[in-house]
């Protein structure tokens, strides 16, 4: 019979945990030059990847999960089908812009979204309210 001890375990699962953080790394650098990708997007409540570009060449990278696995969760049928593809479209002075494809293998939603960094988005809601801050009344 096979004894497992404590500290097999804490061993292995240590090492477990070093690999995903490795391999997490290891992907966010650009497959072409290995510069750092910069994130110009995170999975927010629609979208469920990030969009990564490469400074230094017109390299632009889509992670689901922090993989390069092209399919991602459709906002439209919560199924991990979404196929994205991003490609780098001619940068604006001082920014990275990127255009991600998106096309549902199961319900067939489909929509482009162009995501830049350096850009502020107008239609943000304000933040909430600090503790402690003093809230004016409407007259």
């Amino acid at each position: 019979m096979l004894h497992v001890t404590a500290a097999t375990v804490v061993g292995l699962t240590l090492s477990a945990a070093f690999v995903g953080v490795w391999f997490l790394r290891r992907n966010r650098a650009c497959k072409d030059c290995g510069t750092k990708l910069d994130v110009l997007a995170a999975p927010d409540g629609l979208h469920t990847y990030e969009v990564l570009a490469c400074p230094s060449c017109p390299n632009a990278e889509v992670l689901s999960h922090g993989s390069r696995n092209r399919f991602a969760f459709c906002p439209r049928c919560g199924r991990g089908a979404l196929q994205t593809v991003a490609e780098r479209l001619p940068d604006p002075p001082g920014q990275r812009l990127v255009r991600v494809q998106e096309n549902c293998q199961v319900c067939g939603y489909g929509d482009t979204r162009f995501v830049s960094s350096d850009v502020e988005d107008s239609t943000a809601p304000e933040p909430p309210p600090k503790k402690g801050e003093v809230l004016p009344f409407r007259r």
